[in-house]
């Protein structure tokens, strides 16, 4: 698949969408809006690494929606287990290496590998957050 900035896109999918439902002129709408949220988060919506339901491109790419779907997960894990921050360190690595070997072009990338660095990536930025919020707390009380 070719990318196609998004813009572009949605000019071609509102010019030959075949209006079938009463709602599909409403569901272009939202699509539309989710794509300039996804723009706004700083994801480069390229179609060729993103997930796609019913012909609708996700806001964000895989690895952008894994890491998402990580910041989601990982307050709940750090109820479940109490994981170091070297861990953490370690999964943010796993994204940032997969995102390395594609970018110098040692190995292309797939999307559910993405979506997999993203996740784990997700995991460790939200643990490291929360790991420097809780710091800055206890600095606070000592100060106060």
């Amino acid at each position: 698949m070719v990318y196609v900035e998004w813009e572009e896109k949605v000019k071609w999918i509102i010019g030959s969408v075949v209006i079938v439902e009463e709602n599909s002129v409403d569901s272009e709408k939202a699509w539309i809006k989710f794509m300039k949220y996804g723009r706004n988060l700083g994801c480069h919506q390229m179609a060729e690494r993103s997930f796609f339901i019913n012909n609708y491109q996700f806001p964000v790419c895989a690895r952008c929606t894994g890491v998402l779907i990580g910041y989601i997960f990982s307050p709940i894990l750090l109820l479940i287990s109490n994981y170091r921050t070297y861990i953490a360190l370690a999964l943010c690595l796993t994204m940032f290496i997969d995102w390395c070997i594609q970018y110098l072009k040692i190995k292309q990338s797939n999307n559910i590998r993405r979506l997999l660095t993203g996740i784990a990536g997700g995991i460790g930025i939200m643990n490291i957050f929360i790991y420097l919020i809780e710091i800055s707390i206890n600095f606070i009380k000592i100060i106060i």
